[in-house]
């Protein structure tokens, strides 16, 4: 059985835990730790994602890199919009609000050409 220790006055009580109530504690004691825990594994999400979804190349360069800087700047977006919520100074905050606008402006001028071009249909 797990036991916590307490100070009490001038000895040490101990306490019999649960593992629900060891886990409590764990959370309430480190809370930094598994904020960290969490921002690590939102990146490694977003980094994941890019890998997991291949670009559909086309085998026409004037396509494909459109694409492929397509694919990355929507990277880009769910990197920012980590750092969004997760980030806490505000020049941060900043960066990944711009981040986000110049993405999209991006993205849309590149499915402009893809849209006005039937060979990008491929």
């Amino acid at each position: 059985m797990l036991a916590a220790m307490f100070t009490k006055g001038r000895g040490i009580m101990r306490l019999p835990l649960t593992a629900l109530g060891f886990a409590s504690l764990l959370l309430t004691a480190t809370p930094a730790l598994h904020a960290e825990d969490a921002i690590v594994r939102d990146f490694k999400a977003v980094d994941a994602s890019f890998t997991r979804h291949p670009i559909p190349y086309t085998g026409n360069a004037d396509v494909d890199f459109r694409k492929s800087l397509i694919a990355r700047r929507e990277n880009i977006i769910n990197m920012a919009e980590v750092a969004l919520s997760r980030g806490e100074d505000p020049s941060t905050q900043d960066l990944a609000m711009q981040t986000i606008a110049k993405q999209k402006r991006d993205i849309a001028e590149l499915q402009r050409w893809l849209d006005t071009h039937p060979s990008s249909a491929n």
